[in-house]
């Protein structure tokens, strides 16, 4: 993702808050609920609090799974 530092947080969730890939929509028993997909949130809760691509402060994990031979 490329770094910009020029355009706050609050006018970028403003431009992806409706209109963003990670956005997922889901109606269950009549009620909508929103959820987002973003690798940087956390917590699938689609808000700007949680969502990682417009914070300034973004932790990221990455996993590695790798087999490692033992006693071979």
């Amino acid at each position: 993702m490329a770094e910009v530092n020029n355009v706050s947080g609050d006018l970028l969730w403003e431009i992806v808050r409706k209109q963003s890939s990670y956005l997922v929509k889901r109606t269950v028993g009549g009620n909508h609920i929103v959820f987002s997909r973003d690798p940087l949130n956390l917590r699938n809760v689609h808000s700007r609090k949680h969502t990682g691509t417009v914070n300034e402060k973004v932790q990221h994990l990455r996993f590695s799974l790798s087999q490692h031979n033992i006693g071979g």
